[in-house]
């Protein structure tokens, strides 16, 4: 019976330790984005906008998924996630 019993907490911490695994990969993926956002706004914040200029970069990916009002923003990160995956572009 004991044995048993620690089988069973094995396995119970085995998959609370993927749980978190997990969690910590999502937790990475929003600190990312917003790491992002906060570049783009310190940019925005810093940018002359008195002028317009064309500027000439390397053709990137676009990912686009389907979000509505509803939609919160763990899940929209998550969609960009699975969609940057699926497509492997890193």
């Amino acid at each position: 019976m004991q044995n048993r019993s620690a089988g069973s907490l094995k396995n119970l911490l085995e998959d609370k330790i993927a749980e978190l695994d997990l969690r910590i990969t999502h937790l990475q993926a929003v600190r990312s984005t917003l790491c992002s956002h906060h570049r783009n706004m310190s940019t925005l914040l810093t940018m002359d906008l008195s002028e317009i200029s064309i500027i000439e970069r390397e053709a990137r990916c676009l990912v686009t998924v389907p979000i509505d009002r509803e939609t919160t923003f763990e899940e929209e990160v998550e969609l960009i996630t699975a969609e940057t995956e699926k497509y492997r572009l890193g």
